[in-house]
């Protein structure tokens, strides 16, 4: 069975994170859960003890991509997000089709965008799941905070 075959007799939930999943408790907790009675797909990226596929329960599936786009560190910030962001895309979005969820599961803004294209190429339904409006979050200059207010606005419909 491959990393991201289906359980085709359970609905699907695809959980979308820019963290790396087996050390962040909070997602572990809700995908293991939901594991129960779902069938589970969470894909996050990597960290420096990068671990590339990490298979907890039979209904649940942990994807660790590597982020290249986070080691530039030459290059400003915001520009470095918005790279991380195209990133994302373009090396979660295969993955994201072929487990052909029923709901998507979106925990950062950053993957936001990506699991609004996976809602409308597959009919899903899409939570975001921020815990707080990211673009309200310390540590974010003006222009980050703009672009990622105005991201969340674009999807809260």
């Amino acid at each position: 069975m491959s990393a991201l075959s289906p359980v085709l007799s359970q609905p699907r939930v695809l959980h979308l994170t820019h963290t790396y999943i087996p050390k962040d408790s909070r997602i572990l907790k809700q995908i293991t859960c939901l594991s129960q009675n779902y069938s589970v797909f969470a894909i996050g990226i990597g960290d420096d003890d990068f671990s590339p596929n990490i298979p907890f329960l039979s209904n649940l599936r942990v994807i660790s991509l590597p982020l290249l786009s986070r080691n530039l560190l030459s290059i400003p910030r915001t520009f470095r997000h918005f790279l991380s962001l195209l990133e994302l895309t373009y090396r979660m979005l295969p993955l994201a089709l072929k487990c052909k969820p029923s709901v998507v599961h979106c925990h950062d803004t950053i993957v936001l965008p990506l699991g609004l294209i996976v809602k409308l190429l597959t009919r899903s339904k899409l939570i975001y799941d921020a815990h707080e409006l990211e673009s309200n979050r310390n540590g974010l200059n003006r222009t980050q905070s703009y672009l990622t207010l105005l991201v969340e606005r674009f999807a809260w419909n």
